[in-house]
């Protein structure tokens, strides 16, 4: 790993929480397989960043996100 990016993992670290999460970790949190979690993210229903081919989501915005979408 690029120390950099090192760096900016740690700076990204929050009381214990990482803003960024992986597809794997947003599909657990949604409670949803990691295929409709990649459905989702092709649609652009869930905000991600593609960085060095990986795809993150940051935390914050998803929740952001999920809140704006319910349904009342």
């Amino acid at each position: 790993m690029h120390k950099g990016i090192k760096i900016n993992a740690y700076i990204l670290k929050v009381r214990g929480d990482f803003m960024f999460m992986t597809v794997k970790e947003v599909a657990q949190l949604l409670r949803i397989s990691e295929r409709h979690t990649y459905k989702l993210l092709q649609k652009n229903v869930i905000p991600h960043t593609k960085i060095g081919g990986k795809i993150l989501v940051n935390k914050e915005r998803l929740l952001e996100t999920l809140e704006k979408k319910e349904v009342k």
